[in-house]
């Protein structure tokens, strides 16, 4: 299994960034968020990265929470809950 990072250095700055869930994208318009950590140290940046991925997730699930279920969202559920049960 490959290893999961949030954070990115560009130049000399580090980034938090998470892929936007496929189900969210069209919400967000991007598959992927990020945003400046404000510092070059590394860290500091991993002390500040995980305040900033929680909030992304939080903001998933809410959205999840307010938008109608469609005829997508079932079949993914349907899709989700066969493949866990193998």
């Amino acid at each position: 299994m490959a290893r999961v990072t949030y954070l990115e250095r560009r130049g000399a700055t580090y980034y938090a960034r998470l892929d936007v869930p496929l189900d969210l994208a069209g919400h967000y318009g991007t598959t992927t968020r990020k945003k400046s950590l404000r510092t070059k140290d590394e860290n500091e940046a991993k002390k500040r990265l995980w305040p900033v991925v929680e909030g992304w997730r939080g903001d998933f699930n809410e959205i999840r929470l307010r938008r109608e279920i469609t005829a997508d969202d079932n079949g993914l559920a349907v899709w989700q809950a066969r493949h866990e049960l193998e």
